[in-house]
């Protein structure tokens, strides 16, 4: 399969209480929160070697993680959609699949259902969608990804957390970020993702690019709990749980 993983691994473990750590090095059971997805990525037997794109304390994570993966540093620019324009010059492989290092419990079953669906429709724009049964708990940290909107059943739009109404907050159908893309169609969109407010540059963005240009955007299901991210110290504590229902 011509797929290239980007993994984003660039984030600071600070709030998870590891300030001296990137937070893809933080552990989960003694194992580093991305050695959990890489362990899945290379299951999938691709061709091209993932890139991992660094930035706090790169040499850490270069060094736990070895001469196996092709590295890109990001810049001083905040946020996934610099991240993912860092590495778009040296993906190789006519498909790139974004991945984030944070994530440990996507499985390889999953990212495969998406390549298979990507490839067979021959699509420029694929990518995971879960539906949460709430906001509580484990599922607490599904509330602040973005809602996905439909009509009759078609993807519309993708409304962040910040600018979503009090009744777009009560959706369950969210955006984990996930995506497969045509190589072609990201290095024809990746500069049209703008700064924002924020002073950060958000990947997706080009969902609502993808969207506005007429471009055919379908979604595969993934249960939430494979897009389970770790960004504060108590989701860590959560992931215990999760590793007790989520089988790898």
């Amino acid at each position: 399969m011509n797929v290239q993983p980007i993994i984003l691994a660039g984030g600071k473990g600070t709030r998870m209480g590891a300030s001296d750590l990137p937070k893809v090095l933080v552990h989960l059971k003694n194992v580093p929160l991305i050695s959990w997805l890489l362990k899945e990525v290379e299951k999938l037997g691709l061709e091209s070697r993932p890139i991992v794109v660094v930035k706090h304390k790169y040499q850490l994570v270069q060094s736990a993680l070895g001469s196996s993966f092709k590295y890109v540093f990001q810049n001083d620019e905040h946020g996934t959609g610099a991240a993912v324009k860092a590495a778009v010059p040296h993906v190789s492989a006519e498909h790139a699949l974004i991945l984030y290092g944070d994530m440990p419990f996507i499985k390889s079953q999953s990212l495969q259902r998406l390549i298979q669906h990507h490839l067979q429709r021959n699509l420029e724009f694929t990518m995971f969608s879960s539906t949460v049964p709430h906001f509580e708990g484990i599922y607490a940290s599904h509330f602040g990804f973005g809602r996905l909107l439909r009509e009759n059943g078609n993807l519309v739009r993708n409304v962040e957390l910040v600018d979503a109404s009090d009744q777009e907050k009560n959706i369950l159908e969210v955006n984990p970020s996930i995506y497969l893309f045509q190589t072609e169609w990201l290095k024809r969109n990746i500069d049209a993702v703008r700064q924002n407010k924020h002073g950060e540059f958000y990947l997706t963005d080009l969902l609502e690019i993808g969207i506005r240009n007429g471009t055919r955007i379908e979604t595969i299901p993934v249960d939430p709990l494979e897009a389970f991210g770790i960004n504060t110290s108590q989701q860590l504590m959560q992931a215990d749980e999760i590793l007790d229902r989520v089988t790898k």
